[in-house]
Order: C-alpha cells, then structure tokens, then sequence
C-alpha cells in the first residue's frame, strides 16, 4: 500500500523535468551530437563486452532501438537547429 497517494504526480513531475533536460541538451547542436553518438556507443559497448548469449541479444535489442531513435534525433537536430554563423 502506497503511504501517500499521489496519483502519479511525482511521475508527471519527473518526466516534465525530463522533458526540459532533452530540450536544453537537444537545442545545442554539439552537445546533442554527442548525446546522440553516445546513445549509439553504450550498445555496441554491450555487445562487444557482454559475456553471455542473452546479454548480447539485449544490446543487439538496445542498439536497434537506439538507431531508429537516432536516425529520428538526427534528421531533426539537422534540420531545426542552425549552425553557428548562418541565419
């Protein structure tokens, strides 16, 4: 039983914080490259040293989803957000 009902506020909460931390990463162009390389990166890190069968079947798992994920974040960082010294 939950000692303090709060229908889920504190969820709402942290992904609204979430939300503002992904805006201020993402609105940089370096910044949100590097995010993007590194959320490609931790999979293939994961599958190079897992050890077991299962552990490199869920990072080949990760590293899909994380390419489509990437694929989306980088057209979009592409095309919203312009490059230093362009208008």
């Amino acid at each position: 039983m939950d000692p303090l009902p709060d229908f889920g506020l504190f969820e709402l909460l942290g992904a609204a914080v979430l939300g503002t931390v992904a805006r201020g990463i993402y609105s940089r162009r370096l910044v949100g490259m590097a995010f993007l390389i590194l959320s490609i990166a931790a999979p293939v890190g994961v599958i190079i040293l897992g050890r077991g069968e299962l552990t490199k079947w869920l990072g080949a798992l990760t590293l899909a989803t994380a390419l489509v994920n990437g694929a989306f974040i980088f057209r979009v960082l592409r095309s919203s957000v312009p490059a230093r010294g362009r208008s």
